[in-house]
């Protein structure tokens, strides 16, 4: 769970910051169907994690552990590039709650 969190909120971060110093377009970008997108993400990452805490040994475990990092990487971009450049300052104290700053 701490891994997901911190990709997420890694992730999401440097996008804020990009869309903030005019690196990445500020206009925020929609996808057909992100909100499925989101959740087929989440699910996904659920069940990388039941098998995670369920596998047998730690080399097997690291499979799904390092899956569902590069998933939660791409869910953080994807979440705050779907937000216009105005809302940021929301969207960096959204991040730093979910870090639990």
């Amino acid at each position: 769970l701490g891994v997901l969190i911190g990709a997420v909120t890694f992730t999401g971060s440097v996008a804020a910051f990009g869309k903030l110093q005019g690196i990445l377009s500020s206009r925020p970008l929609t996808l057909p169907g992100r909100h499925l997108i989101n959740l087929v993400i989440g699910l996904v990452c659920i069940w990388l994690g039941v098998l995670f805490v369920g596998a047998e040994s730690p080399t097997v475990g690291m499979w799904p552990l390092l899956i569902m990092t590069g998933l939660a990487f791409i869910f953080g971009l994807h979440m705050v590039l779907a937000i216009g450049g105005a809302d940021m300052p929301v969207v960096i104290s959204m991040l730093n709650s979910y870090s639990g700053w």
